[in-house]
């Protein structure tokens, strides 16, 4: 009976399977692929936070914007209640545009009806109102006139702000 040759470990077939090299590869490449993941759904969860309290900010402007719009221009005849800048801040006596001018406020936030708004998410709002008189839209500003210009704005406690502007005249425009 014939005797099968002898092989040298290198001539051996290797066994099938990863050496402990190749996993520890495997699992770095793995771990860095996960990192970078994660620091993408980190950086989009911020960004979808900041944009949810972008429009909770526009909202809140808008709702105060809205409300000093539906005032008379002009104060009344008689009765004038004091404004803002007088140290008024109960907004439900206002009774005319002027008396937003300098008026701000800040979370826990109430509608004019007095009912607390609640934005639900836990950031601060401050709000302010400037009233600016002109005697024309583009005009500048002026003691009074027959145009105003009314700015809104929201600032959240993160830094970021929110503005917005709407001319509002005294005169009757025709069509």
């Amino acid at each position: 009976m014939a005797r099968a040759p002898r092989t040298s470990r290198t001539n051996r077939r290797r066994v099938a399977g990863f050496t402990l090299l190749e996993a520890l590869i495997a699992a770095v490449v793995l771990a860095i692929g996960v990192v970078g993941v994660s620091a993408t759904l980190t950086a989009s969860t911020q960004q979808s936070k900041a944009m949810a309290t972008d429009t909770t900010a526009q909202m809140l402007a808008r709702e105060l914007m809205e409300e000093v719009a539906a005032k008379p221009f002009n104060p009344p005849n008689a009765g004038d209640q004091p404004g803002a800048q007088q140290g008024n801040t109960h907004r439900e006596t206002y009774d005319n545009l002027a008396d937003y001018n300098g008026y701000q406020d800040a979370t826990p936030l109430k509608s004019l009806a007095g009912d607390v708004i609640d934005t639900g998410d836990g950031v601060t709002y401050f709000r302010t109102v400037g009233v600016e008189f002109r005697n024309t839209p583009s005009g500048g500003p002026v003691s009074l006139g027959d145009f105003a210009m009314v700015t809104v704005t929201v600032k959240a406690n993160g830094g970021r702000t929110i503005s917005i502007n709407r001319l509002v005249t005294n005169v009757n425009l025709i069509r």
